[in-house]
């Protein structure tokens, strides 16, 4: 449970509002996310998507991945953040495919 202004919130609408930031898009779109399968009533299988960002060896591809122990908004958000650091920004990425 989680407590905000001496109300106790269920986890659920915690998730259900994080669900629909990510379906309808927050800040720039770059960072995404949401259920696995659309039918999931029990919020539980979720994914994340990343666009590289612009002028990086990142540019242009697309990084998916799951994770459930932290809100998949702030896992997103710092991996971006990772890909734009000075130590990161120019290594070489795999092939696609």
């Amino acid at each position: 449970m989680v407590v905000s202004t001496g109300m106790k919130v269920s986890c659920n609408f915690c998730l259900l509002e994080e669900l629909e930031e990510g379906q309808n898009g927050v800040g720039d779109s770059i960072v995404n996310w949401g259920l696995e399968d659309d039918e999931d009533m029990t919020l539980t299988r979720w994914i994340g998507m990343i666009i590289g960002p612009p002028r990086t060896n990142y540019e242009n591809r697309i990084y998916s991945l799951k994770q459930n122990s932290y809100s998949i908004e702030v896992v997103l958000q710092e991996l971006r953040c990772l890909m734009m650091s000075k130590e990161n920004i120019k290594l070489p990425q795999p092939p696609e495919g």
